[in-house]
């Protein structure tokens, strides 16, 4: 197994961790869902960024594959979703209690 397929595989896994666990927030299925959402959140923001610097480094010359463009585009959602959606869930009276 290369790194690049490990890379790929960390990414994809723990980004459908943190989509689940993102619902499970929304829907306040679980009350412990909030504490892992947010070092899940942490890991793949470690695992995304890893990617980018690996792939996009400017001493390297990359070809950009639809892996590439995923990364890129997940990479904006999930900045997106971790900072700022977050801070106006919190807002919303019925879940400020399931965010923490």
């Amino acid at each position: 197994m290369n790194k690049l397929s490990i890379l790929e595989k960390t990414y994809f896994i723990t980004k459908f961790v943190f989509w689940i666990l993102y619902i499970i927030v929304l829907f306040g299925v679980w009350s412990a869902a909030p504490k892992y959402l947010d070092i899940v959140d942490d890991i793949l923001k470690i695992v995304v960024g890893i990617t980018l610097l690996y792939f996009f480094n400017p001493l390297t010359k990359t070809v950009c594959t639809n892996f590439h463009r995923k990364v890129v585009f997940s990479s904006a959602i999930i900045l997106l979703f971790s900072s700022s959606l977050k801070t106006i869930l919190q807002n919303i009276p019925g879940l400020k209690k399931l965010i923490v």
